[in-house]
């Protein structure tokens, strides 16, 4: 049996492996959010409604986010990781630059596609590496670290896309760049897709954990696993689908609702709302972190999930209230409070599956689980705004109520199904401590 300091790296050297993938995610985040504040230039020069919006801004995406994510977890498994996410982010970067060359909706929905197979590579990889380099009670820190980028991201896609329009809008709405000229939106891929390529180089100085993958022969096999475990699994994933519902859905759309239902310039969205989409959040993933962490060395082994169901009930109607006012002071307060509250609450999925997963199955548990949640929360979410404003509604303007319909059910699905996963969560937790202490 092998303790601490050979199972594990130097703690400065798993940190530092923790921060790069951190930076890594905020760019993946960057990419696939950005489309976000482009969608009325983009309804404009394709000349497409809001459910084929919808399509690209999530379905397009999610269709190879969702198939792509169980394939490359099994390669994490067998494979260096790095390795891995090095393919992922050159595949997703040129897609992102080649959207600023798309002409058309069929174009733009296949780069989309493209850009959800390059990123479907990073959280199986990515968030199993990270387990892998801490142990059980101090895991939940750098996870949450990890989540907690994905803000980082939402903010700079909100910010630069922002600035990026309203400079190109001063400048007549087309850009002269090297002989070719850009509309607005095409630029901005360009901005944000570019530096992606130059993060290629942090990827090879990613660490592999001292245990190979090939002791962990002896450990249970996916299949077992998870019948074993079907009760927890079944519950967990209906939660996070419906948590991812709501970050999705809040993501894609929450930027055109305050220009359409509060009359907010997309300059003032981008200054505004990147600041409720950084500072908030970030804090919430450090402080939860540390608690999560806190609570499990007391021995809350279910710390997780039950600190999650606490944090959603409290958002829960600050989830509704934000598109059911018509005041922005209470917009920007709602929007705070969903920050603070329930969009962090991934995290705790990532942490729960490296507390409950055995190490040999992480790689393709985290796919499988990234794959189910992405499907409802990315091709479903967004999409079903947009089909509810075009086709139920048959308003644009109707864009809030579409959104307390949606985000409201799935905030109301949530709870219940957390509450139902405590138990389980002990009892496999109990099982997989066992399993790794005697590697």
């Amino acid at each position: 049996m092998l303790d601490d300091s050979q199972r594990y790296p130097p703690r400065a050297q798993s940190w530092a492996a923790a921060i790069t993938l951190a930076v890594l995610y905020a760019f993946a985040v960057v990419d696939r959010a950005v489309l976000s504040m482009l969608i009325g230039p983009i309804k404009k020069d394709l000349a497409i409604n809001d459910f084929q919006v919808g399509l690209l801004v999530g379905t397009a995406f999610a269709l190879t986010y969702v198939g792509g994510a169980i394939p490359f977890g099994m390669l994490s498994d067998r494979f260096p990781r790095r390795n891995v996410i090095f393919a992922g982010l050159l595949i997703w970067s040129l897609a992102t630059i080649a959207c600023g060359f798309a002409v058309s909706f069929t174009v733009l929905f296949l780069l989309r596609m493209l850009v959800g197979v390059g990123e479907s590579a990073l959280i199986p990889s990515a968030v199993p590496l990270i387990g892998d380099l801490f142990p059980p009670e101090r895991r939940s820190l750098p996870l949450s670290l990890y989540q907690g980028m994905a803000n980082v991201g939402g903010a700079l896609a909100t910010f630069a896309g922002g600035l990026l329009l309203d400079w190109s809008f001063r400048k007549g709405g087309t850009i002269e760049l090297a002989g070719h000229s850009f509309s607005a939106w095409q630029l901005v891929f360009l901005a944000v897709g570019i530096p992606g390529l130059a993060l290629l180089l942090l990827t090879v100085k990613l660490p592999e954990p001292r245990v190979a993958k090939r002791e962990h022969a002896a450990l249970p096999g996916i299949w077992d696993f998870s019948r074993k475990h079907r009760r927890l699994l079944i519950f967990f994933c209906l939660a996070f689908a419906a948590d991812a519902t709501v970050i999705a859905t809040f993501s894609a759309w929450t930027a055109e609702y305050l220009v359409r239902g509060l009359g907010w310039s997309k300059s003032e969205v981008g200054a505004i709302l990147s600041l409720l989409l950084l500072v908030p959040p970030i804090l919430s993933h450090i402080v939860t972190g540390f608690l999560v962490d806190r609570m499990i060395t007391r021995g809350s082994t279910d710390a997780p999930i039950r600190l999650c169901l606490i944090m959603t009930v409290v958002g829960l109607p600050f989830g509704i209230l934000v598109y059911a006012t018509s005041s922005s002071a209470v917009a920007i307060l709602s929007i705070f409070a969903m920050k603070v509250f329930i969009i962090p609450s991934l995290q705790f999925a990532h942490i729960s599956l490296q507390q409950f997963v055995p190490p040999n199955l992480r790689g393709r548990a985290t796919g499988a689980f990234m794959s189910f949640i992405s499907f409802f929360g990315l091709a479903v979410g967004p999409m079903a705004v947009g089909a509810l404003t075009h086709y139920v509604l048959k308003d644009d303007k109707a864009l809030g109520t579409a959104m307390v319909y949606i985000v409201g059910t799935a905030l109301a699905i949530m709870c219940p199904c957390l509450w139902l996963c405590l138990k389980p969560m002990r009892e496999a937790v109990g099982e997989a401590r066992r399993q790794e202490l005697a590697r």
